[in-house]
């Protein structure tokens, strides 16, 4: 909620001092774009841990319900997510020698972000797997105890 407002107010002055005052301020601009996008990089960690990834809401039935599917899609979101990972450790090393127009910030310390999103974003992803399997692993045993078998 604080990063919202943060943007709102920066829009905001950015909006009285370009129609209000007629001066330019490049800076602003620049920074409300990448907090944007630090935010949505720092948001998908969370939504790997609720599962709020991008589904497709006629699939979404089929998919819960078969365990191989699920399997296999999350499979995919480790590969794709690994290729991020690999990737944005590159990209933040390239763009460590460049600077951005307004702010003169190294492009690589806004770079970082996606290496480390797609690495906590991992994490959520193995945490996950454990919660399902511990999870199933507890039911089976529960069923096993209530017919006797130890």
């Amino acid at each position: 909620m604080a990063f919202l407002s943060f943007c709102m107010i920066t829009m905001l002055v950015q909006i009285l001092f370009r129609y209000v005052f007629n001066i330019g301020v490049d800076w602003l601009m620049e920074l409300v774009r990448y907090s944007g996008a630090i935010f949505a990089l720092l948001a998908l960690p969370n939504l790997i841990k609720r599962q709020a990834n991008i589904k497709m809401d006629m699939f979404k039935d089929r998919v819960e319900k078969n365990v191989f599917l699920t399997i296999i899609i999350d499979i995919f979101l480790l590969f794709c997510l690994s290729i991020l990972f690999f990737k944005g450790i590159d990209l933040t090393k390239f763009g460590m020698k460049q600077l951005t127009p307004a702010l003169q910030v190294p492009k690589g310390y806004l770079y970082i972000f996606t290496p480390v999103s797609a690495f906590l974003s991992i994490i959520q992803l193995f945490n996950r797997w454990i919660i399902k399997f511990t999870k199933s692993r507890n039911v089976i045993i529960k069923k096993e105890s209530n017919f006797g078998i130890y």
